[in-house]
């Protein structure tokens, strides 16, 4: 989750150096699907992993099971004169002034969060990631 705000260059790279470890582990060549080989080794991407890293931390941010710092970057919906259901486990989303707040974790933690689908969200049991 550290790299999620680093340029998309930069992510880019460090995929494929994964792409290229599941090459060598399995001794397959360039013409073999990374794809393939990912399922092959059990193996997500690493986008998939830090999706399912900030899934399973803003699920303890809503739990309260999170740290002191981090739970305090959130401020829970609790609009009382609309209780919409679509409202229901979502975080307050502050416009960023500055567009490269966008990737910071206040941001777009709650970002992915309030656009999680409402069953995933109201899920209470923990995901293993």
């Amino acid at each position: 989750m550290v790299w999620e705000n680093t340029a998309k260059y930069n992510l880019q790279k460090i995929q494929k150096m994964q792409n290229r470890a599941a090459r060598i582990i399995t001794g397959s060549s360039y013409d073999v699907s990374t794809t393939d080989l990912m399922r092959q080794l059990k193996w997500q991407t690493l986008e998939d992993r830090r999706g399912n890293k900030k899934a399973l931390l803003m699920h303890k941010v809503k739990n309260g099971t999170a740290p002191d710092l981090i739970k305090n970057l959130f401020d829970i919906c609790d609009n009382q004169n609309y209780s919409l259901r679509s409202n229901l486990n979502h975080f307050k989303l502050d416009k960023p002034k500055r567009n490269f707040m966008k990737k910071s974790i206040s941001y777009s933690g709650a970002k992915f969060w309030n656009d999680l689908k409402n069953d995933l969200r109201s899920e209470t049991t923990k995901c293993k990631v």
